[in-house]
């Protein structure tokens, strides 16, 4: 690439184009993983980081199970939280961030995940990636990860 090149504005046509070629060689669909709350879906998309979608989802029902409400996990010992998300990488520091999160959908959202991607932001262990991918798997609010 030319120097000329680098400094072009990339056109909203051209991120249209490459998207559409994009979905179509990678398609758009993915299984979900097991919720039936949208935070329950923001938790177990933090649990995927670091460890496979395969580890997460044979831990969700039995997590969600014991922890069926956001206001329940965010009142349980950390430690309790941890027995359940052992199986999975960093699940120390994780079971502290659920914890935090879910005190903050609890306390400051009132139990409802956020729509945008600024207050998701703001909960604990929820980063950009995390953020998009959950905007786009429980609003179909599109935006790209990579992974």
């Amino acid at each position: 690439m030319t120097k000329e090149n680098q400094s072009k504005p990339v056109l909203k046509e051209s991120v249209s184009f490459i998207l559409d070629k994009l979905d179509s060689l990678y398609g758009v669909t993915k299984e979900g993983f097991y919720h039936k709350e949208h935070w329950q879906l923001l938790v177990a998309i933090m649990l995927s980081a670091q460890s496979t979608d395969k580890q997460v989802e044979e831990i969700l029902p039995e997590l969600f199970g014991r922890f069926p409400d956001v206001k329940i996990i965010a009142e349980a010992p950390v430690s309790e939280i941890e027995h359940y998300i052992r199986s999975v990488g960093l699940y120390k520091n994780k079971a502290k961030n659920i914890k935090k999160c879910c005190q903050q959908l609890a306390e400051e959202f009132g139990g409802q995940v956020p729509k945008t991607i600024e207050e998701l932001l703001t909960l604990a262990g929820v980063g950009r990636k995390t953020a998009t991918l959950f905007l786009a798997d429980a609003y179909g609010i599109p935006g790209v990860t990579v992974d």
